[in-house]
């Protein structure tokens, strides 16, 4: 008989936006999840101004945990908030890091302005050419929201989408 397949859900929040959609993952799949904490301070108004300055010249960052042991998931909901139109560095450091390789991922991200698909496309593509199966993105937009309403919506998307295990 085959196992279950298990889910582990992913995240880097700086302000609780994405710690809100990852938590919504993670209780309707009944997962776990796994913060991943940049160890440069991203706190306040300079905590902002140099993670976008980072994120143009140097997106890898010191992370913690530094590594997660993926193998025991089948798939990966890996979430980051959009920076810059990019991912945040301690996200991309865990796309450049982590080994994906035989994992659905699906990515998400929250955005309090514009961002384009193709940008998200294009952290599949390398995905897709380390090993993994991007099985589905979605982006949520954050602006004048509440962490209560982000938690609302991801339950939506994942109720009605095809990212759901």
């Amino acid at each position: 008989m085959e196992e279950p397949k298990k889910a582990l859900v992913l995240y880097y929040s700086r302000t609780g936006n994405c710690r809100a959609v990852a938590q919504a993952i993670g209780e309707t799949l009944q997962c776990p999840m796994q913060e991943i904490k940049d160890l440069k301070n991203r706190a306040g108004f300079w905590g902002f101004i140099s993670g976008m300055i980072d994120i143009r010249k140097k997106p890898i960052t010191e992370i913690a945990p530094k590594t997660v042991d993926l193998s025991p998931y089948d798939r990966i909901y890996l979430g980051s908030p959009i920076w810059g139109m990019r991912f945040a560095p301690a996200i991309t450091t865990v796309l450049n890091t982590f080994d994906f390789k035989s994992k659905k991922v699906v990515l998400f991200a929250v955005a309090t302005g514009k961002f384009k698909q193709a940008q998200l496309e294009a952290y599949g593509k390398s995905l897709s050419e380390k090993g993994a199966q991007v099985a589905g993105t979605f982006v949520l937009k954050t602006r004048k929201k509440t962490s209560a309403q982000l938690l609302q919506e991801a339950k939506a998307v994942l109720k009605t989408s095809l990212i759901k295990p």
